[in-house]
């Protein structure tokens, strides 16, 4: 394939055992992108339709983009491990837009270090981590980490009931959490146990910026921002203009954390059931 060229998926189910794979040697350039996409008008599945731990598509190509396609694994007997993902990413200026994601064994996207300068706008993400295993699930709507001074940014996503703890887990031991950004997404879970937004771990996370977005929690935090005890907290962080809500201490902010801009934000406490009585929704 060259830069700038288009591939349209026909309408229908496309299934492969061992996942998708956009390889590194399908390259498009900054201002030309290589994009795969559904037909105008029609639906695509990518279905990895298997028991194995598998990523369902994973993007290695630089200048990427993946737009209208549902990417799903259909299978009937998922996997024990939570570690398949729904996309996972690794390529430079990676874009994944208005796609639906859900039913991945693992994380509805996984996006780490080697991944620079990616976006996940409008996408639906919902039900990942829908495994058999009867521990601890470890399997979030978005698992992420950066370094360096590109950002990584999710737009206007809605997170929708994954079967980890957490929807947005910007979590590390040992890599980095820089330049984080979150603006105008949905979401709302119905697990109990940590916060739904976690934004903080073992390394500092720089000029996180989470701006008008939509959270509600049941049992749990809305937003953990810095993380626990020990964990190194966040710098230079702006929190503006988010609606957040739950049942459960609704937001929660770590003694480490420095430079934080929080302003302009809404914090209810009650239950859905409720507040979607009281706004007819």
């Amino acid at each position: 394939m060259n830069a700038g060229e288009t591939i349209c998926l026909r309408q229908g189910t496309y299934t492969n055992a061992s996942g998708w794979s956009i390889n590194s040697s399908v390259d498009g350039t900054s201002g030309s992108p290589i994009t795969f996409r559904n037909y105008p008008g029609e639906r695509a599945t990518l279905d990895t339709a298997s028991g194995t731990n598998v990523n369902n598509l994973t993007i290695n190509g630089d200048y990427v983009r993946v737009i209208g396609l549902e990417i799903t694994n259909s299978s009937s007997s998922p996997a024990n491990l939570d570690n398949g993902q729904g996309v996972s990413a690794t390529g430079t200026g990676i874009k994944v837009i208005n796609c639906i994601i859900h039913d991945s064994t693992g994380n509805g996207i996984g996006v780490y270090e080697p991944a620079i300068d990616f976006e996940a706008y409008g996408n639906v993400i919902y039900y990942n981590g829908k495994t058999p295993n009867d521990g601890n699930n470890y399997a979030y709507a978005l698992y992420v980490q950066n370094t360096g001074t590109f950002t990584k940014d999710f737009k206007a996503n809605a997170l929708l009931h994954n079967y980890g703890p957490y929807i947005v887990h910007a979590y590390t031991q040992g890599a980095h959490l820089d330049n984080l950004r979150f603006y105008n997404n949905a979401s709302a879970n119905y697990t109990s146990g940590g916060s739904v937004w976690l934004i903080g771990g073992g390394d500092r996370a720089d000029n996180p910026v989470i701006q008008d977005n939509y959270l509600y929690a049941n049992a749990s935090r809305s937003l953990d921002l810095g993380g626990y005890a020990g964990y190194a907290g966040t710098n230079n962080a702006s929190v503006t203009g988010n609606w957040m809500g739950g049942s459960f201490n609704t937001f929660a902010m770590s003694t480490n954390n420095v430079g934080t801009n929080y302003s302009n934000n809404h914090i209810y406490y009650d239950s859905l059931i409720n507040l979607l009585k009281r706004y007819r929704l």
